[in-house]
């Protein structure tokens, strides 16, 4: 048997999106788009969507990607600091 230093399955972290109300000149300055808003925007956002991973013991891993990749999000996970959504 395997023995897995890292073990992820089927991991999501989502946060929610907080959206800073306008002021009175901003919102009077783009009353038209509040107005004809119909369609809802999304409240949270995932930073990993359904992520699996597994790395032995003794295996050196490198996490590179772009900014606001989910890298730190997937560390933290890793870490226990913060727990996943959903998954293991």
């Amino acid at each position: 048997m395997i023995d897995f230093a890292i073990d992820l399955d089927h991991v999501w972290k989502e946060y929610p999106l907080r959206k800073d109300r306008p002021g009175f000149k901003e919102f009077m300055v783009n009353l038209h788009r509040f107005m004809k808003k119909t369609q809802r925007t999304p409240r949270h956002f995932y930073a990993l969507k359904d992520l699996t991973l597994q790395v032995e013991r003794g295996d050196c891993v490198g996490v590179i990607g772009r900014n606001g990749a989910g890298k730190s999000t997937l560390l933290s996970v890793v870490l226990g600091t913060i727990f996943p959504a959903k998954g293991k």
